[in-house]
C-alpha cells in the first residue's frame, strides 16, 4: 500500500527529472494502475486463504468427529504405557535409592572401623521411612534431594 500511496509523488519526481534532463529517453509513466490490481489480486488470494482455513477447520471437525472413539482409545494406548513406564522408573528409583542406602552404609562403616561406637551395623531402616525420619538422623546421614540424586545417578552412567 506504501508503494501505491506514494506513486503520485514518484511519477512527479521522475517526470521532473525526464523534462529537466531535455525529454530523453521513454517518458515515465504511472505503475498505479498496475498496483492497484497487484492489491485487488492480493486481497482475493487474501479472501480464498480465509476460506480455505474455515474449509480444512471443518473437515477437521468432522474427522475427529468420526473417528473419536479409535483416537481415544489410541490415546488411551498411549496413556497406559507411559503409565507403566512411568511406574517401572520409579520402581527402579526405589531399587537405586536401596542401594545407595547400602552403599553409604557401608561407607560409614569403613569410616569408622573399628570403634567402640560401632557396636553394630548402621541402621538404615531410618531412611526408608518418611521425609521426618531422615530429618531426625540428618546429623550422621547427608540427605539427598532427588533432583541432585537424579543428575548424579545419570552423570555416572
Amino acid at each position: 500500500m506504501t508503494a501505491r500511496n506514494n506513486e503520485p509523488a514518484r511519477v512527479a519526481a521522475a517526470l521532473d527529472a525526464w523534462l529537466m534532463g531535455g525529454q530523453k529517453g521513454a517518458r515515465p509513466t504511472s505503475q498505479a494502475a498496475a498496483l492497484d490490481q497487484q492489491i485487488a489480486d492480493l486481497e482475493a488470494e487474501y479472501g480464498a486463504l480465509g476460506i480455505a482455513h474455515d474449509r480444512l477447520l471443518a473437515e477437521r471437525a468432522s474427522h475427529v468427529e468420526k473417528s473419536r472413539k479409535r483416537m481415544l482409545a489410541d490415546m488411551r494406548e498411549e496413556i497406559e504405557a507411559a503409565s507403566s513406564e512411568y511406574t517401572a522408573l520409579i520402581d527402579q528409583l526405589e531399587a537405586t535409592r536401596r542401594e545407595l542406602l547400602e552403599l553409604r552404609a557401608t561407607e560409614v562403616w569403613v569410616a569408622i572401623y573399628p570403634s567402640a561406637t560401632l557396636a553394630s551395623e548402621p541402621s538404615t531402616a531410618t531412611f526408608s521411612r518418611s521425609q521426618e525420619g531422615i530429618a531426625g538422623a540428618a546429623h550422621a546421614w547427608p540427605r539427598i534431594r532427588p533432583g541432585r540424586f537424579v543428575r548424579v545417578r545419570a552423570a555416572s552412567r
